[in-house]
């Protein structure tokens, strides 16, 4: 009888060990941040886009977590996952997806990707663009 309970305290040990060492690693984040959990800032851009010229605002990347693009005086349109050059030869402001004036908006990877991400303005204006 002893020897069962030495044997089972021994097993209990051991599943509460791997049950605290799993917990302990830091798990990597693959396409998207997890929510609550700190995330490092790899770039920081000020960047002028207008209505003549498409900007790249991020080049494709293995990874990312988010991105942000704030914008203040004028609307922009944007283009995500751009692997063929679409948003930075053809694109028009009335294609892509609207982003408001004086608005910071934060680009999920889990939802956005992390393909090249390029931007147009309705007017001349200074846009804010941070990678995480």
């Amino acid at each position: 009888m002893t020897s069962k309970l030495f044997l089972s305290g021994i097993l209990t040990v051991a599943v509460v060990a791997l049950i605290a060492l799993f917990y302990s690693t830091s798990q990597p984040a693959v396409g998207s941040g997890y929510i609550g959990w700190p995330v490092h800032l790899q770039t920081a851009t000020t960047t002028t886009v207008g209505p003549d010229t498409n900007v790249t605002l991020f080049a494709d990347a293995a990874d990312c977590k988010s991105r942000v693009v704030s914008t203040r005086g004028s609307a922009i349109v944007v283009s995500f996952g751009d692997t063929a050059g679409y948003g930075s030869t053809t694109m028009a402001l009335t294609d892509g997806h609207l982003q408001a004036a004086s608005t910071t908006v934060a680009y999920e990877s889990g939802t956005y990707g992390c393909g090249r991400m390029t931007a147009l303005g309705y007017s001349s204006t200074t846009i804010t663009t941070s990678s995480f």
